[in-house]
């Protein structure tokens, strides 16, 4: 017996078992496509926040003195990221 076993972990997508120390070798291994997806969408967050980062900037140096009513902006600021984020979803899915 084993005094220290080591940990496992459940793959999310074949179910096989797999030591933790291998498991990013085995989904590197066998399941590429979802190392692809995972690449894809990692990269989105760092976008909603460098544009909302740049959006406070853009509100507190311009937009404030040009409009009163800066609420309105700000949902469709929001809704053009979601939509972005939407499209690149809908992108994966069609295989482009």
């Amino acid at each position: 017996m084993d005094l220290f076993p080591p940990f496992r972990t459940l793959c999310r997508i074949c179910g096989v078992e797999v030591e933790t120390t291998l498991y990013r070798t085995h989904i590197e291994s066998l399941h590429p496509e979802y190392v692809e997806w995972s690449r894809r969408w990692g990269k989105w967050p760092k976008f909603i926040v460098g544009s909302l980062a740049a959006f406070i900037i853009l509100d507190l140096v311009y937009f404030r003195s040009l409009f009163h009513n800066f609420g309105d902006i700000a949902v469709a600021c929001t809704f053009a990221t979601f939509f972005l984020w939407i499209g690149q979803y809908a992108r994966k899915d069609a295989g482009v």
